[in-house]
């Protein structure tokens, strides 16, 4: 099978995927390679690092370097390795981390000799130039020049406008090509001066560049003064003479240029020197001769992962990556025809492992493991990774062929057909119904990469079409229903980035129009099968274009924004500058958060990686069925809009497309910060159904270190703020709240000077611009570092509070409302003594009532985003303070002065509170005391239903008593009959009369009885499970005393002596008191009244 492929060095982090090797440690691919003394150094995707000796047998590996500032859980990812020769028998191993960590090894024992922290991601390192300093240079535009003992910083160069290419011309100047094309000569420390301060020359040396100077991928040292620049569609050789930079030659390419191969330690005088293409040919030159080498061995089944050049040998070494294992092979450079030799060497064998993918087809969570498609319904897909499949089959396959894409939808096919793609271009049709393959053709010689739908469009023949589209970009047509090949469209081999349909205007001919990565197009008409030229393109009128993609993206269909479709569509190695991306691996990051001793079957991991390629693809429609879809899966929409998705063999990459103006990993902290909360979300769905020992923040914390240089503070709060969803701001305030801690770990100051700058910057600052971007930011920001603080008599905090007050006014936008409910509500505690609380509970139960909180059923889960907010603010509030939230909320509902609807809004968030559990029986005889009164039937505005509502507030006052009844039984009794309502009063222990329940008539609201104990053997610890008599004339209970239980017995009854003073009568409105039992067991039990006036305990609850 062809596989994408690998190519990492120290020039260029590009990405593939590839079988899984079996390591000791982990399972990993290798991602880079390096020569020391004829061994090689190769470099794995978990962050280790394997060195071999000449006989190719392994020697050490490092193990991942972990940071003692970050207490990081998982590795970080590596981002460059160099080799150089320190002494005489001496070698050093430079490796570079994600993370900003540049650390030095000895060769071969692997013993650490330094490490430093920059705060940027290394891109390469030159230490040729000068003895005892080494030049490093970073993505966007930084450079650091460092001790090559300690690592020691020297110079920080800090005005460069733009991503660095350094060229050290002497053993004292650097001259630095930037990717914009501007260029700059600096002077620098040398053997004869070695303190000296690296210091500009005031007239730099100008390239002679190609038409794209912004598009240079690399400028190597070639020869002692000769350097090599390569752009993505040319190469040119530099001479140093005259005091400037001389073209020598330049060629073109026949396929985009990717990678550059040299001898970095020993640059020759004839100027060898090889570059990589996309078609892994490279194209070697010696002596400003030119050879093409073509590749020798199977693309199906091997991909080049990165090749050197043995100077020592004048040998040419590539290494690849296969089925059979890690292998070498060798092509002679001094041969007048170069090509590579055909005996090569697997040094590194591999095991076999499962190859699969997955999608979504309606109902049904499709996974394809190598040729077998399994078939699950969410329920068991979700049932802790252990259900049984709902059905498979296999297909009869060739010799390994196995499956590459499924065509993945919600909106079922309307025949039960499921389209696959497999390893060896075939298209096949699996039908649901009757659980087999309907139909198989080979569509395309290379692996299918993408299968997309032609609109719906009634009467068009291409109606529903299939486009199965190859790794080669390769376009077929097919119609499923008629199990027919339509059309062939030539690729060639460039990555599509989109694809659209039309109709010309003069024959009604469909066309459709492909979009390359390298920003060519072509038309093509389907009708008459023929391609369009570009001189004919001008009389078509190119109107009501539709992009091609999924089934369930019509914002995409329509000419929307490209969100979930795969951009590029097809499959590539995408080491161009302008197309660079951040890699996470979905399978290692499964395994670092799932692995651990006793941990899931790999059978298990897979369904569960297949999960989360579900979670990615479900693209955020405004169809009810996806957001049920992502409900049960997340949460809410949470969705990777940016960047793509890979999905072959065992291994999915997620990524982000960088900006043209930032550099390789340096993307716009905004889009990184997107990446990484949805991350988030995944690492806290995969915790959920693992047994995983890795925490949350853990997680977090790993993830924000592989990207520290983009994780600023400022983005993250920018998508709290902005995000649509709740779920993604939930883990974006966790992902800052990460950043801050980590930040004020590494220095105390951190937290001070966030305060110092973005204070200034509160709304109560603010005049002309009370509710713009930068005071919601700065809000934002000081909230999540005073609640990190928790210093509650700060004057900033006062500040704080203020501006979360003035932006809960009715002026203030709806984003800023509500950015001010979530962060009151997080940080009540903190709040609550520097505004007036009830001033704002008040404002939030008004804004309640005002978004349609009364037509929402709270006895359900609240799907509405905004409406939830609130809910949940009032969660937060009532788990910190209570108590003052059901005073504020009494005082809505007894003020007659107040709006019915806020007064029938209070109600509701009561209920609520109680089914929640927030509101716990010690406060219902206050609260019932409250709603009584509303069912007074002879007030006729009770009845009343407000504008905006469904039910009026005697019906909420009811619901409410039936809803706290049904939560605390014990506490709370009911006579239909005679309509009386009894609630437990609790006990009063230093009193000498306790009041246990007040007994209510709820047809007039008004307390009929009182009960209590006067004379009381001991102290009344509680009073729980009342039951009224069958007449409603009296009520037994459990009362609790020190010593043990006893079952009391009062008569209640509406009478003059109800009201009168407590005495021992037996007309006392506490009634005479009886004790049934003296002695009960310590269990909670239930009680009803039998034929002969007893009472004895029975197994269930009470039904009144």
């Amino acid at each position: 099978m062809r596989q994408p492929p690998i190519v990492m060095d120290s020039d260029q982090l590009t990405f593939a995927f590839s079988h899984r090797q079996q390591c000791t440690f982990r399972d990993t691919i290798p991602i880079a390679i390096a020569l020391w003394e004829k061994g090689l150094v190769v470099a794995l995707s978990h962050g280790a690092i394997r060195v071999y000796d000449p006989q190719h047998e392994l020697l050490t590996t490092i193990d991942c370097y972990r940071s003692p500032h970050l207490h990081q859980q998982l590795p970080p990812l590596i981002s460059l390795i160099e080799v150089y020769q320190a002494g005489d028998k001496s070698w050093v191993l430079v490796v570079g981390y994600t993370d900003g960590v540049l650390a030095q090894y000895s060769l071969p024992s692997g013993n650490i000799i330094a490490y430093t922290r920059l705060s940027f991601t290394a891109r390469q390192v030159d230490a040729l130039f000068s003895f005892d300093s080494l030049l490093v240079w970073g993505h966007s535009s930084e450079m650091v020049l460092l001790e090559k003992g300690t690592l020691a910083i020297q110079y920080t160069w800090d005005s460069l406008p733009d991503w660095p290419f350094p060229v050290p011309l002497f053993d004292d100047s650097v001259f630095v090509v930037h990717r914009s094309g501007k260029s700059s000569m600096w002077h620098v420390p040398s053997k004869a001066n070695r303190r000296a301060t690296p210091k500009a020359v005031s007239n730099p040396i100008t390239l002679e560049l190609g038409t794209s100077p912004s598009d240079i991928i690399a400028v190597r040292r070639v020869g002692p003064a000769s350097w090599l620049v390569v752009q993505p569609e040319e190469w040119s050789l530099f001479r140093w003479e005259d005091e400037t930079m001389v073209k020598q030659i330049s060629s073109g390419a026949r396929d985009e240029f990717v990678n550059v191969i040299t001898d970095l330690n020993s640059p020759s005088q004839d100027e060898c020197f090889g570059i990589i293409s996309r078609d892994d040919t490279i194209t070697w030159v010696s002596n400003s001769n030119a050879q093409l080498l073509e590749p020798a061995w199977d693309a199906r089944s091997c991909s080049l992962i990165g090749a050197i050049f043995d100077s020592t040998r004048s040998m040419l070494v590539a290494l690849l990556l296969s089925r059979e294992g890690l292998s070498l092979r060798e092509a002679d450079v001094t041969l007048p025809s170069i090509s590579w030799s055909e005996n090569y060497e697997v040094f590194e064998p591999f095991s076999h492992s499962h190859q699969y993918c997955s999608g979504i087809s309606g109902q049904d969570i499709v996974v394809a493991h190598d040729n077998t498609v399994s078939l699950y319904t969410l329920p068991q897909f979700l049932d802790q990774f252990r259900s049984s499949t709902h059905v498979s089959a296999s297909l009869e396959d060739l010799e390994d062929e196995h499956f590459t894409v499924v065509e993945s939808s919600i909106h079922e096919d309307p025949d039960g057909l499921v389209a696959l793609g497999t390893s060896h271009g075939r298209l096949a049709l699996y039908s649901k119904d009757s659980g087999s393959f309907v139909w198989t053709v080979g569509a395309v010689s290379a692996p299918v990469g993408q299968i997309l739908r032609f609109p719906v469009v009634q009467g068009d023949p291409y109606s529903e079409s299939l486009f199965i589209i190859s790794r080669s970009s390769t376009i077929v047509i097919a119609l499923p229903r008629a199990k027919k090949i339509l059309r062939t469209i030539p690729g060639n081999n460039v990555d599509i980035n989109a694809i659209y349909t039309f109709k010309s205007k003069e024959e009604s001919h469909t066309i459709i129009q492909v979009q390359y990565e390298n920003d060519e197009e072509r038309f093509w008409n389907l009708d008459t099968n023929c391609e369009v030229l570009a001189l004919d393109r001008e009389k078509y009128l190119i109107q009501a274009k539709k992009k091609l993609c999924t089934r369930d993206d019509e914002a995409v269909a329509n000419g929307g924004s490209l969100t979930s479709l795969y951009r590029p569509i097809t499959f590539g190695r995408h080491s161009h500058p302008n197309k660079a991306m951040t890699v996470v691996n979905v399978d290692w990051f499964i395994d670092a958060i799932v692995n651990k001793r006793g941990g899931p079957d790999p059978a298990q991991l897979e369904v569960a990686s297949a999960l989360l390629r579900s979670l990615i693809l479900n693209h955020e429609s405004k169809s009810k069925q996806t957001a049920e879809w992502q409900s049960s899966l997340v949460g809410d929409g949470c969705n990777v809009d940016i960047g793509q998705v890979f999905m072959s063999a065992t291994h999915t990459t997620v990524s982000t497309v960088m900006n043209k103006t930032n550099s390789l990993l340096s993307i716009d902290g905004y889009s990184a910060a997107r990446l990484i909360t949805t991350w988030s979300a995944l690492a806290y769905t995969v915790t959920l159904h693992s047994y995983s020992d890795v925490s949350f923040a853990e997680v977090i914390r790993w993830l924000l270190s592989t990207v520290s240089h983009v994780a600023t503070v400022t983005d993250f709060a920018s998508l709290c703020i902005n995000a649509q969803f709740y779920i993604v701001r939930k883990y974006a305030r966790a992902c800052l709240r990460e950043i801050i801690t980590m930040s004020m770990e590494d220095s105390n100051d951190y937290a001070r000077e966030l305060l110092d700058f973005w204070s200034q910057r509160l709304p109560v600052y603010q005049s002309g611009a009370l509710y713009s971007q930068d005071s919601a930011l700065a809000l934002e920001i000081v909230v999540g570092v005073c609640l990190i603080r928790n210093s509650p008599n700060s004057s900033v905090v006062r500040m704080a509070a203020d501006s979360l007050q003035m932006y809960l006014s009715n002026d203030a936008p709806v984003y800023c409302r509500n950015l001010a409910v979530e962060l009151i509500g997080r940080g009540w505690l903190l709040w609550q003594n520097h505004f007036n609380p009830y001033d704002v509970t008040d404002g939030i139960i008004s804004i309640m009532y005002s978004i349609g909180y009364l037509t929402v059923d709270v006895r359900k889960p609240i799907k509405d985003g905004t409406m939830a907010l609130f809910q949940q603010c009032l969660l937060n509030i009532a788990k910190q303070n209570i108590t003052l939230l059901i005073s504020a909320l009494l005082l809505h509902l007894s003020s007659h002065k107040r709006p019915l609807e806020v007064r029938v809004t209070a109600v509701r968030i009561l209920s609520s509170l109680v089914a929640s559990g927030h509101i716990t029986p010690e406060h219902l005889p206050t609260i019932v005391s409250a709603v009584v009164k509303i069912l007074d039937p002879s007030d006729a505005s009770l009845r009343d239903v407000p504008p905006n509502g469904s039910s009026s507030l005697i019906t909420e006052g009811t619901q409410f008593l039936s809803t706290a009844m049904a939560k605390y039984p014990g506490y709370l009794a009911f006579h239909k009959g005679q309509q009386r309502l009894a609630v437990s009063a609790g006990s009063n222990a230093d009193s000498k009369v306790s009041l246990l329940a007040l007994v209510y008539d709820l047809r007039t609201g008004t307390v009929i009885s009182t009960l209590g104990l006067k004379d009381r053997p001991q102290r009344c610890t509680g009073f729980s499970n009342m039951s009224f008599s069958s007449d409603g004339r009296q009520l037994a209970a459990t009362v609790n005393f020190d010593n043990g239980k006893v079952i009391a017995m009062w008569k209640v009854g509406a009478t003059i002596i109800s009201f009168l003073p407590f005495n021992s009568s037996d007309n006392d409105s506490r009634g005479s008191v009886t004790y049934a039992k003296t002695e009960l067991p310590t269990s909670t039990e239930q009680y009803k009244w039998t034929s002969e006036s007893t009472i004895e305990p029975i197994d269930e609850p009470v039904e009144h």
